[in-house]
């Protein structure tokens, strides 16, 4: 009947099968600055209504069947720093609402078959990454994902993209505004759909009293 737990953080390893079956097991949370290192053959598996967890950085292995069967899980994540650097063969097989993760950059191996039958269509990694996987459609663990880099956005100046206003016109039946703005940097942008972008301001329109000068 347990439903949730908290892991001391002078926990190094959670053992094989320890909360195994644990079908009303809905929250795992792992005290601030954890040691733990590995987590265990079937440590949580068929924990079946857990939807979520995060994984502590001190993590090095995940292991056989570890989170099968975790049926709702949909969120795993690894705290930053992770040191995590194998999950096992069937580690999240059966976890069909699994949609998408983020696997560290110190990963150097996921067992066969370790998210078969999952939900997982998208992967995160950096693009130094010890898997050598690449951005793209690939083969991960057993399904064919999207692989996407986590530092793949590359960060502009200012000046590139310097928008100012073309025109403008006001309705003075409805009190909306429209502005018309356009792209007047360095890059090229061709707004939405091809168009300039326009920004539309609700007004309300205001009567000023015959007496009031400047």
């Amino acid at each position: 009947n347990l439903t949730s737990i908290t892991i001391p953080a002078s926990v190094t390893s959670i053992g094989e099968g320890a909360f195994f079956n644990l079908s009303k097991l809905s929250s795992v949370t792992f005290e601030e600055d954890s040691q733990l290192v590995s987590i265990g053959d079937y440590a949580f598996y068929q924990a079946s209504i857990l939807t979520s967890i995060n994984i502590p950085a001190s993590v090095t292995s995940i292991g056989y069947f570890a989170f099968s069967r975790a049926s709702r899980l949909t969120l795993v994540t690894f705290a930053p720093g992770s040191k995590l650097a194998s999950i096992d063969q069937y580690a999240f097989i059966y976890t069909e609402n699994l949609t998408s993760i983020t696997i560290p950059g110190s990963v150097e191996s996921i067992g066969a078959n370790a998210f078969e039958y999952s939900g997982l269509t998208l992967v995160s990694i950096p693009r130094d990454n010890k898997l050598g996987l690449t951005k793209g459609t690939r083969e991960v663990g057993g399904v064919t994902v999207n692989v996407i880099y986590t530092d793949g956005l590359i960060s502009v100046t200012e000046a590139d993209f310097k928008v100012i206003a073309e025109e403008s016109n006001y309705d003075d039946t409805t009190g909306i505004v429209t502005v018309t703005v356009k792209n007047n940097g360095r890059k090229e942008s061709t707004g939405y759909n091809n168009k300039d972008w326009s920004v539309v301001y609700q007004v309300t329109p205001v009567t000023i009293p015959s007496q009031v000068v400047d």
